[in-house]
């Protein structure tokens, strides 16, 4: 979700004054087992993005998606119709089952997802046409399945020229894990079982000629009530949500409204302007040199597309990151930082040698259960040193304290079940 959201946002279009144009625009794409909600998350991006054409690999053609010139019955005369990528200028074109596409069509899309401009040269017309939309696509592995033991681009029937124009590759495989089956489960039923409020349980549901489908859609919406910011707490549809504010009895879960998502997108998109600082500028390029450094293993050169386009493609998230802080400044990323700082926490000299043991993991938990409603906590962050030695005084007597080591190794594993937040120095409270 957070790459739809900096999908969204997009980069910061630049047109120099030779004639180049650096698109601003995010390409996503999204390689993965069936069955993994790819087609969830278009229809997501179909029904909150203001404009977004959708097509399929398999049932759309180069001049589909381009443009097409045909003859007016009438007058004889030629004319181009525009395509899907065309006509979703200023938006989103996503596209199904990508892999399906025969080659001509993805020769089509070279020019239109790096140019973002389709030329016509037939018919006797020779044209240029625009199509500034950002493209999201869906694609599934050769073998049916994600083989993890093979590179990503030996899993991917495309050639590197047009993976190479995608600023995001995600890679969805469909693991067996208990704990997240039985939470998908849970809220595939709970979904069934969601019905319009006032609606009596097992009555049939009976379709209303004005009905409107879509998310954050509101019938009764009027352009001068101000937007309501959280959605109103659905048992059924908001049950997984962990994300709660508050403390004790007051702790209660809040869940953005897509309408405040739709309007804080246009805000910050027609508002923020942000632009490069130095410091920025020379942290992008030391990354982008490190990366490409990392190519070469005993001199020989591993297969991986990282070229100039990765380049501006940490420059485009970089923007679109700005933008979502409402930023005017791409300053320097401090998430890499943390995660030095993490593994120097962890080193030796810093952390006590070996993971923390079940019983002592269970130990920290239960402190940190009894001061997560303190004062210690009573702005929802903390920081590691004294949450510690606090946790350390509420073990039992005798039990030695907990050292820097286990303290991060119990941290790591609450944060990976989501009980908490940790990152760099700070505990979150979730």
């Amino acid at each position: 979700m957070r790459a739809i959201l900096l999908m969204r946002l997009g980069g910061m279009k630049k047109n120099v004054d030779n004639g180049t144009h650096l698109r601003g625009d995010i390409n996503i794409l999204m390689v993965g087992d069936p069955s993994t909600a790819k087609s969830q998350l278009f229809r997501f991006i179909l029904n909150t993005a203001p404009l977004a054409i959708a097509t399929t690999g398999r049932g759309s053609s180069g001049v589909g998606l381009t443009a097409a010139a045909t003859q007016d019955k009438e007058t004889g005369e030629r004319r181009l119709e525009a395509g899907a990528m065309v006509l979703a200028g200023r938006g989103v074109g996503c596209i199904d089952e990508f892999e399906k596409m025969s080659d001509v069509g993805r020769v089509a899309i070279h020019e239109v997802m790096e140019q973002q401009a389709v030329t016509i040269a037939k018919a006797g017309i020779h044209t240029s046409l625009n199509a500034r939309c950002s493209v999201v696509a869906a694609a599934n592995p050769i073998y049916g399945q994600y083989n993890t033991h093979k590179d990503p681009h030996r899993n991917i029937a495309l050639p590197d020229s047009l993976l190479s124009r995608f600023d995001l590759l995600f890679v969805v495989t469909d693991d067996i894990e208990d704990m997240r089956d039985r939470q998908i489960s849970e809220h595939v039923l709970r979904i069934h079982r969601c019905r319009q409020p006032g609606t009596e349980e097992g009555a049939p549901v009976r379709e209303q000629r004005n009905q409107m489908l879509g998310v954050g859609l509101d019938e009764d919406a009027d352009a001068n009530r101000p937007t309501e910011v959280y959605e109103k707490f659905n048992v059924m549809l908001h049950a997984t949500v962990n994300v709660t504010v508050g403390r004790g009895t007051a702790r209660r879960v809040e869940v953005l409204s897509i309408s405040l998502i739709k309007k804080y997108i246009r805000y910050a998109k027609s508002r923020v302007k942000p632009v490069f600082t130095a410091g920025a500028a020379s942290h992008t390029v030391t990354t982008y040199s490190a990366l490409r450094d990392d190519e070469m293993e005993g001199n020989q050169r591993k297969a991986s597309l990282l070229t100039a386009r990765t380049l501006e493609t940490l420059i485009r998230l970089a923007t679109a990151h700005a933008k979502a802080r409402l930023s005017n400044r791409v300053e320097k990323v401090v998430r890499a930082e943390r995660r030095k700082r993490r593994k120097q926490d962890k080193s030796p000299e810093a952390a006590t040698p070996g993971p923390i043991t079940p019983q002592r993991s269970q130990a920290f938990q239960t402190a940190l259960g009894q001061l997560i409603d303190g004062l210690l906590i009573a702005s929802d962050a903390a920081k590691v040193e004294p949450l510690v030695a606090a946790v350390s005084a509420r073990l039992r007597s005798g039990e030695p304290p907990l050292g820097a080591g286990e303290a991060n190794s119990a941290l790591e594993a609450l944060s990976g079940r989501n009980k908490v937040m940790f990152s760099g120095s700070i505990v979150y409270k979730m």
